[in-house]
């Protein structure tokens, strides 16, 4: 498998265990577990989405490198 279609799939893992122990188990959905999941999928979108002016920018750092 691609390494870009497992990442979707570690990035999903948190998220259905969390939704797992709110249908399976019962626990509460409190307002800082909703902030804190928010925080959490913004960083990882922060970290993973790569505008094409971005790379643009990184195509000409590597070139003045070699």
């Amino acid at each position: 498998m691609e390494a870009s279609r497992l990442s979707v799939f570690t990035y999903l893992q948190p998220v259905l265990g969390t939704l797992l122990g709110i249908f399976v188990l019962h626990e509460p959905f409190t307002r800082t577990l909703a902030i804190a999941g928010f925080l959490v999928l913004a960083g990882v979108l922060l970290t993973e989405w790569h505008p094409a002016w971005m790379a643009d920018d990184e195509d000409e750092s590597e070139e003045a490198l070699a």
